[in-house]
């Protein structure tokens, strides 16, 4: 594993979280119905949304596959007594298999590494395909009656979308690091693609917890600086490791 591999992976970890939040907001922006946990729900658009509509074996949704196995990764990191049965989400593995089988759904031969990586079982993989298309066609559904026109998106007045990394002195390295990838600026590419009111606000900023969210009131959808460097040290060790080897003894 490289440097660039760890680099992906903190990535894709970030963007999927990107993702979820910005899901919340075009559930409560266009009062989309929800069956089931909203959560749930927002995990299935954003793989939706992070899978490619044509891919190769050459060229894969790294980011997607990357935030899979962090999940997976996470999992296994928290002691069991640690679990929330109880929460609003479902535990990492369950987020990190449902992701993988929508992804194995899409294309079997081409994700069938991702399945075998976090050994999905073959009795589950036998309904995936379905539920991989069942989950496309129901977004696409919802959302395509909120889609702007391409010209009207790039032509868009100032104001409508605000992107605010927020100064911190205890994460600049994260603060940093999100600006460097654009993490705001994808999330507002895609907020100027669909039909948002004015006023939506993208934000980084310490939180004093690892966490995204979206502020349905304020209309504020915001990543923690903790988020970033919760993943980071994740990675760490490894980097350390590679660091220790490329020293000379």
């Amino acid at each position: 594993m490289s440097v660039e591999d760890l680099r992906k992976f903190v990535i894709g970890n970030l963007l999927f979280l990107a993702y979820h939040e910005l899901g919340h907001a075009i559930i409560s922006e266009f009062d989309l119905p929800v069956i089931g946990r909203e959560e749930d729900a927002v995990d299935r658009l954003a793989i939706w949304m992070m899978t490619p509509d044509e891919v190769t074996e050459e060229d894969v949704p790294e980011f997607l596959i990357n935030a899979i196995f962090g999940w997976m990764a996470a999992g296994m990191m928290k002691p069991l007594e640690q679990i929330a049965w109880w929460g609003q989400h479902g535990i990492e593995e369950q987020r990190g298999f449902q992701a993988a089988c929508l992804l194995y759904g899409d294309d079997p031969q081409i994700y069938k590494p991702v399945a075998d990586g976090v050994d999905l079982p073959k009795e589950r993989r036998e309904s995936c395909v379905k539920e991989s298309q069942q989950n496309s066609k129901s977004w696409v559904r919802m959302i395509e009656p909120h889609l702007r026109a391409t010209e009207e998106a790039e032509q868009l007045p100032p104001g409508t979308v605000t992107v605010d990394y927020a100064p911190t002195q205890d994460y600049a390295d994260a603060r940093e690091f999100l600006k460097e990838i654009q993490i705001l600026e994808e999330l507002e590419r895609l907020v100027r693609a669909y039909n948002f009111k004015p006023g939506v606000v993208l934000r980084t900023q310490e939180c004093g917890e690892p966490n995204a969210f979206w502020r349905e009131k304020q209309r504020t959808l915001t990543i923690c600086y903790e988020l970033a460097q919760q993943y980071y040290k994740m990675v760490e060790p490894a980097l350390d490791e590679m660091e220790s080897q490329s020293t000379p003894q």
